[in-house]
């Protein structure tokens, strides 16, 4: 693969995701090889594949009011924070390397 400039590359993410331009379109428009486009629309997909599992997990649209203002937990959800929640470090070993000076 030829080293694509940063601003080809947005503008092949931008023409794959929003004007929903296919890679021979976008190599052809862009004047580079098809294996290079291709390449950077592969990596596209599998990031859009690898989201937070948590925020996947949230109900965000409402079927009421029809908008996105308001989330809410599902179990699922719930249990992934709490799992990541339990895996943090909250020891006390740091509380040794704070200086107080004695009253």
């Amino acid at each position: 693969m030829a080293k694509i400039s940063k601003t080809k590359e947005y503008a092949i993410k931008y023409l794959f995701n929003h004007e929903k331009k296919n890679p021979e379109e976008i190599a052809s428009e862009l004047k580079l090889p098809l294996a290079d486009v291709m390449q950077i629309v592969k990596s596209v997909n599998e990031k859009s594949k690898n989201k937070n599992k948590i925020t996947d997990a949230m109900i965000r649209h409402t079927s009421a009011k029809k908008d996105n203002n308001v989330s809410i937990m599902t179990e699922g959800a719930a249990q992934l924070s709490d799992e990541f929640i339990k895996n943090l470090s909250t020891k006390k070993q740091n509380l040794d390397f704070i200086h107080r000076p004695k009253d």
